[in-house]
């Protein structure tokens, strides 16, 4: 989505150029990107356990906030699945199969991404103080900067 790829496009040319605080809803844009990313290329699973774990929580708020009410409650369902499963291999397992449900879902979550990237490029005030981007944030954002580009 055009609007995506230029608020994302902004957000790390900022940041390759040092300035690694994102607001808020910078945060929340980004990471539900790198997250939809991951899971419609079948990635989500090779992310270190306790990082995708994490993310569900985290996801589950943002998707459910910009209006996709069933992948919000297919990472919630995921998140406690994982929580209570013993072995990396089950947990490995069961990201596949969320990996699999988003892949197939009805919700329309590219355009959904693409109005919160419009929203934010319209009213970046939506939350303008900063907060400081996690370690490797600047390294990671050169290299999507600088890569081959979008898929």
């Amino acid at each position: 989505m055009p609007a995506t790829r230029a608020r994302l496009a902004s957000i790390l040319e900022r940041v390759v150029q040092g300035d690694a605080r994102f607001t808020l809803a910078e945060r929340v844009l980004v990471t539900a990107c790198e997250f939809w990313a991951l899971a419609m290329a079948g990635e989500l699973h090779s992310q270190t356990e306790l990082r995708a774990i994490g993310k569900l929580r985290f996801a589950s708020t943002v998707y459910e906030a910009i209006g996709a009410d069933g992948v919000a409650d297919e990472l919630r369902i995921a998140h406690g699945d994982l929580a209570r499963l013993q072995t990396r291999l089950q947990r490995k397992s069961r990201l596949k199969l969320l990996e699999a449900r988003l892949r197939v879902s009805a919700e329309p979550v590219d355009q959904l991404l693409a109005q919160l990237a419009e929203n934010l490029g319209r009213d970046g005030s939506m939350n303008k103080e900063r907060i400081r981007a996690p370690a490797g944030t600047a390294r990671r954002a050169d290299a999507i900067a600088h890569g081959p580009g979008p898929r």
